[in-house]
């Protein structure tokens, strides 16, 4: 459990304890010194990944709306949509089992405390990925064009660059190809 609390605050505390258990080699000793320690990080664990849980699923209630309420997904049937929400990852995330410590470090090998972060920071582009997916499908013959990044600092920065998106833009529309932005 000690190496799934790394990032926690409690981790400190925690690993000083078991190192003192170890250097003065007190495992043996009555009351056992261990469970107290284990119950600790078992408690950080579980309100850490509940919280990131939590978090995780209300960014997909906070993101998913663009996907479920665009054009383009009200005019796929099911299959087509459950096809491209699994492609995506777009998946109900299914409770967490943390009743017992064994369950709540199956959870942590499964998916580590930092991999959360990276799950929920991925959760707006596979929104976007999902979209885009639904409207390759409706417009196959559609071009993706990604949006150029740029600095801008100026009134003359903004006018130059919409111009050049315009016409980034408008040269598939020109050669009568819709495009996917």
């Amino acid at each position: 459990m000690l190496k799934h609390a790394k990032e926690l605050p409690v981790h400190a505390q925690v690993a000083a304890q078991v190192e003192a258990i170890r250097a003065q080699r007190s495992l043996l000793s009555q009351p056992d010194p261990v469970p107290p320690l284990a119950n600790r990080l078992a408690d950080a664990l579980r309100e850490e990944l509940g919280g990131a849980r939590g978090q995780y699923v209300e960014t997909q209630i906070e993101k998913l709306p663009a996907l479920l309420d665009s054009d383009a997904w009200k005019r796929l049937d099911e299959p087509a949509r459950r096809k491209i929400r699994d492609h995506a990852g777009l998946l109900p995330e299914p409770e967490l089992r943390i009743a017992t410590d064994s369950d709540l470090l199956r959870e942590l090998d499964a998916i580590p405390l930092p991999l959360w972060k990276d799950r929920i920071g991925a959760v707006p582009q596979k929104v976007t990925s999902a979209l885009l997916d639904a409207e390759r499908l409706l417009t196959p013959e559609a071009v993706h064009v990604s949006l150029p990044t740029a600095s801008l600092k100026s009134e003359n920065d903004v006018d130059e660059y919409i111009q050049a998106l315009r016409e980034m833009l408008m040269k598939p529309i020109r050669a009568g190809t819709p495009v996917i932005v």
